[in-house]
């Protein structure tokens, strides 16, 4: 009878010691499930006539600002290598900037979903210029608008660098580096 009881009693407590696993999975899986809204993206804007103010808001930094849009294959193209480098030097003091050229009626159905889609941490800024020649003409007067272009600025907030075109990855990096000393 004694080992009918102990018997019972063992199988009683491997049944409640499953259960009771069964029951933690369960609430991990629903804890798993469970999702925290994340804030909708900003894209901010940026006028020409503050350009001088927002760069040297980046001093003692490293600031690479990319002029971009979602409509440029280029641009497209590029957009991962520099989520990949915000990554690799955001904590070692350096600030990328991605400056879109999208229209302002395709920040919601195009740029928003596209920070999403490429998990930008990033800032993200719209050029806000009637004259777009304006911006222009505050980076460098030998940029006449195409893009993807890339400048790197140093920590004194002087442009170090220029990448008319999609950037080439190890040119850019070794830019940075240098800019960093």
């Amino acid at each position: 009878m004694k080992q009918a009881l102990i018997g019972l009693l063992i199988i009683a407590g491997l049944f409640a010691s499953l259960s009771g696993f069964s029951l933690i999975k369960r609430l991990q899986g629903a804890r798993s499930t469970t999702t925290v809204a994340q804030a909708e993206p900003n894209v901010g804007t940026l006028k020409p006539a503050d350009f001088a103010k927002f760069k040297d808001s980046a001093k003692g930094k490293v600031l690479v600002l990319n002029f971009w849009a979602t409509w440029c294959g280029p641009c497209v193209a590029e957009f991962p290598e520099l989520v990949a480098l915000d990554t690799k030097y955001r904590d070692k003091g350096v600030k990328i900037i991605g400056i879109t050229a999208d229209d302002p009626e395709d920040v919601q159905p195009k740029v928003i979903p596209f920070i999403k889609k490429h998990q930008v941490k990033f800032d993200i800024v719209q050029q806000n210029a009637e004259d777009s020649e304006a911006m222009l003409n505050q980076i460098t007067k030998d940029w006449n608008g195409v893009i993807p272009v890339t400048f790197v600025y140093d920590k004194q907030g002087n442009l170090a660098y220029s990448r008319f075109g999609i950037i080439d990855r190890d040119l850019l990096v070794a830019e940075i580096e240098k800019a960093l000393k």
